[in-house]
């Protein structure tokens, strides 16, 4: 749907009436079919352009950054296994904490072939866009895992802020969009169990991060709290950094990773780039191996301990080979830019 504001704005730029505009909704409504034809015949030659373009520069890409991509990839995978040997020998383990760090392994495995996936397509802000996720499941894997059982049910139990205030929003919502009204019986259920919680755990069990308060005991809680608290703190300029690719801050506009130097020009990129995937490459690689070394904590061995140790330099390198590749397709830009 329009945004109401905005049309008006429009409306008044164009010095329309509202009546007129009315009388163009009307034609296009009776042209619907004929309008639809041309929409899908005029442009699809562009279309194929388009998808015949991508393609090549994907090939190109993947040509070109082969090593680093494959490295991250092993590396994932042997993450991966040893993350799943211990979650066979936790299959018994019917405690909350067990269950929930599975749970946040596997979302995490899940969040870091994503990044591979628009790697591949040459999306680097993306990408570490998609970071800044792998790094919050990260961080408060490591903290349940310091932390005693008590903390997981807590964590478990918050799930029922979450739902409460998304009922709210909904509910508010609601008409506006059109959706289904949330049945009287529902809304009584989940206010009653939110209620319950909030009895339990006292007020601050409803701010953000309330489940990590009994450790953390501060009014308000942010994720910077518990890098602090779980020696992830020299992560905070890469996460602030991270930010300006997931909201709408101006920096984002100005400052991109698949531009060279990272400074744009006039424009701001709108399509797919073939450098800028060091810092997304090796953070990823690091976030999940600290998700699964943190699982791993829970239930370790010798044998998967010296796995781990021997896979940690690899992170390194999974950066410079990502950094090797990106310098030499600059240093090939500047020359073409400046031939002898």
């Amino acid at each position: 749907m329009h945004n109401d504001n905005l049309l008006n704005l429009i409306i008044e730029k164009l010095q329309l009436k509202k009546e007129s505009l009315n009388e163009v909704k009307s034609i296009i409504d009776s042209y619907e079919k004929l309008i639809e034809t041309d929409f899908n015949g005029s442009d699809y030659s562009k279309l194929i352009s388009t998808r015949e373009y991508t393609s090549g520069f994907k090939h190109r890409l993947l040509f070109e950054y082969s090593k680093p991509i494959q490295d991250m990839e092993i590396f994932i995978e042997h993450c991966k296994g040893i993350a799943e040997t211990t979650a066979k020998k936790l299959e018994s383990d019917k405690s909350k904490k067990a269950e929930i760090l599975l749970r946040l392994q596997q979302k995490s495995t899940l969040l870091a072939s994503e990044i591979v996936y628009l790697i591949k397509g040459g999306y680097p802000s993306a990408a570490i866009s998609r970071w800044r996720s792998i790094l919050e499941v990260s961080v408060v894997t490591s903290f349940l895992a310091l932390h005693e059982e008590e903390i997981s049910i807590r964590y478990f139990e918050y799930e029922i802020v979450e739902r409460k205030k998304e009922m709210e929003v909904y509910i508010r919502n609601a008409d506006y969009l059109g959706f289904e009204k949330i049945p009287e019986s529902t809304q009584e259920k989940i206010n009653n169990k939110y209620n319950k919680i909030i009895e339990k755990y006292g007020k601050s069990f409803s701010k953000n991060f309330g489940w990590s308060h009994s450790i953390l005991s501060k009014d308000r809680i942010s994720l910077n709290d518990l890098m602090e608290k779980t020696n992830s703190h020299y992560l905070q300029p890469f996460y602030q950094f991270a930010n300006n690719y997931v909201h709408g801050g101006p920096k984002s506009l100005i400052y991109n990773l698949g531009y060279i130097d990272g400074v744009s020009g006039k424009n701001t990129i709108s399509g797919s780039s073939n450098i800028g995937f060091t810092d997304p490459g090796q953070l990823t690689a690091l976030c999940y191996y600290n998700v699964v070394f943190s699982v791993f904590s829970f239930n370790p061995s010798i044998e998967g301990i010296l796995s781990l140790l021997f896979l940690y330099p690899k992170i390194t390198k999974i950066g410079k080979n990502f950094s090797d590749v990106e310098k030499s397709i600059i240093d090939r830009e500047a020359q073409s830019d400046f031939p002898d």
